[in-house]
C-alpha cells in the first residue's frame, strides 16, 4: 500500500503555473530607481510650500459622483467621458475614483467650516484617476500637485500663485526658455458674453499683470486660454512647454470663486493650480536635467556572518546619527566573495565602502573606503576608524 501510495504521488503531474499579473493599463508602477527621482521632486515641492506657508491636506481617493457631476460641470469631457464610477453594492451610492483635486478640497472645506477662523493656503500631492487612452505624459492614474488659497479675492493672491509655479520650476532646474506664462481673464459668469475685445480690455487693468511686471516675470496675453473644469473664472493661467508636444501644459490654474456655493458652502473666493507630476518629470529629461537617484551614503561590506553583529552594532549607530547605510545581506550559502561584495558597493551608489574585516574588528576598528569622488581620492589608501566612538566621525561620511 505504502508503495503504491508513493508511486501516486511520484506520477503526479506537476502544478500548472500560475498566470501572471500585470497592473492595469494606463497605471504605472514606480520603482527605484526612478521612484527616487519622485522622492526627490516631493521633496522640492514640500520645501517650496514651506516657504509660502502653504499647509498640507488630504482627502479621500473615492468621493460622491454627484461632487464632480456638481463641481466639474454635468457637460465637460472630465464627466461626460474619463470618470471612474461605480455603485457601492453595500448601500447603493454612486462613487467615482476623484479626476481632479480641487473640488474635494472645497467639499471638505465647507464640510468641517473649515474657515471659519478665517482663509486657508493649502497645498496636495494626489494620485487622481481618468479613463482615457493612455500615451506618454497622459496616463489613467497620474500625480498631481495641487495648491489652493481659499478665502483670499485679491488679485495679489492670483500673482502669488503664478510666482511660486515660477519659484517651484526655478526650483527643479527648469530653464526658463523652455517655459512660458499664458494668462486670460475669463471675466465673472455675466460677463462671458461680452465681445472678447471687452474681457483683454478688462484684463489689461487687471492687477495680476501689474505684480508680474513688478517682478519681472513674462507673459503672453491668450484670449483663447481657458480651463477644462466649469468652476474658473476672472483670471486663468498656464505654464506650456514646447518640449512635449501635444502634452505641453505642464501646471496649470485659475480662480474659482463660484465653487464653494456649487458645492453647498458660503460665498467663498479662493484661486488655485496643479502640476502633473510625471509631466514635469518627462520635461526635466527634455531639457537635460537628471533628478538624482537616491543612493545610501555608505555601503557595509561583511566578508563572514561571524562579523555580521559587530557590523550591525555599527550601522544602527550610524543611523542614529543620520548616515544613511546599506548592508550588504548574505544568501544560504554564505556572504559571497569580497570582490562581488565591493561591485554592489559600487552599484549602490555609496559614496564609501565600510570594510567590517576580522582584522579590522580585532582592531576595534572598521575600514572605510573612498567609491567616488577624484580619481586621485577613490586610490587612495582606507581609513581606520574607531567603533567606540561611531558619532565623532560619522559627519565625514554624508554627501
Amino acid at each position: 500500500m505504502v508503495e503504491k501510495t508513493v508511486a501516486a504521488v511520484a506520477e503526479k503531474p506537476p502544478l500548472a503555473r500560475m498566470e501572471k499579473l500585470t497592473a492595469v493599463k494606463g497605471m504605472n508602477d514606480i520603482l527605484p530607481p526612478e521612484s527616487g527621482r519622485w522622492e526627490w521632486f516631493e521633496a522640492k515641492v514640500r520645501a517650496l510650500m514651506a516657504r509660502y506657508a502653504y499647509a498640507n491636506v488630504r482627502t479621500p481617493i473615492v468621493e460622491p459622483t454627484a461632487l464632480f457631476v456638481r463641481g466639474l460641470g454635468e457637460v465637460t469631457d472630465i464627466v461626460e467621458k474619463e470618470m471612474y464610477s461605480f455603485v457601492d453594492s453595500m448601500n447603493g451610492d454612486k462613487l467615482t475614483l476623484r479626476p481632479e483635486a480641487t473640488a474635494g478640497i472645497v467639499r471638505a472645506m465647507v464640510e468641517h467650516n473649515a474657515l471659519y477662523n478665517g482663509p486657508m493656503r493649502v497645498w496636495s500631492a494626489v494620485p487622481l484617476f481618468r479613463h482615457e487612452r493612455p500615451q506618454k505624459g497622459r496616463y489613467r492614474q497620474f500625480h498631481q500637485i495641487d495648491v489652493e488659497a481659499l478665502g483670499f479675492a485679491g488679485p495679489d493672491v492670483d500673482a502669488e500663485q503664478i510666482l511660486m509655479c515660477r519659484a517651484l520650476l526655478h526650483d527643479l532646474g527648469i530653464p526658463m526658455e523652455h517655459v512660458r506664462l499664458e494668462l486670460n481673464s475669463l471675466g465673472q459668469p455675466s460677463e462671458r458674453m461680452a465681445h472678447r475685445a471687452a474681457l483683454i480690455a478688462h484684463f489689461e487693468v487687471n492687477a495680476v499683470r501689474a505684480v508680474l511686471d513688478a517682478v519681472g516675470v513674462a507673459y503672453r496675453i491668450n484670449p483663447r486660454l481657458v480651463r477644462g473644469m466649469d468652476y474658473y473664472n476672472l483670471t486663468v493661467f498656464e505654464w506650456i512647454t514646447d518640449k512635449l508636444g501635444s502634452q505641453g501644459t505642464v501646471c496649470g490654474g485659475g480662480r474659482y470663486d463660484g465653487l464653494f456655493e456649487q458645492l453647498g458652502g458660503k460665498p467663498t473666493p479662493a484661486v488655485g493650480w496643479g502640476m502633473g507630476v510625471e509631466r514635469m518629470l518627462l520635461l526635466l529629461e527634455a531639457v537635460g536635467v537628471m533628478p538624482p537617484a537616491g543612493a545610501p551614503d555608505v555601503y557595509a561590506v561583511v566578508p563572514s556572518p561571524q562579523e555580521m553583529p559587530a557590523a550591525m552594532v555599527a550601522c544602527e549607530a550610524l543611523r542614529a546619527v543620520g548616515v544613511n547605510v546599506q548592508m550588504h545581506a548574505g544568501t544560504g550559502e554564505g556572504m559571497g566573495s569580497m570582490k562581488s561584495q565591493f561591485k554592489k558597493a559600487d552599484a549602490s551608489g555609496a559614496r564609501y565602502a565600510l570594510i567590517f574585516g576580522e582584522t579590522e574588528l580585532a582592531q576595534g576598528c572598521v575600514a572605510v573606503k573612498p567609491l567616488r569622488g577624484e580619481k586621485e581620492q577613490a586610490q587612495q589608501a582606507q581609513v581606520l576608524q574607531p567603533l567606540s566612538d561611531v558619532a565623532a566621525w560619522a559627519h565625514t561620511l554624508h554627501g
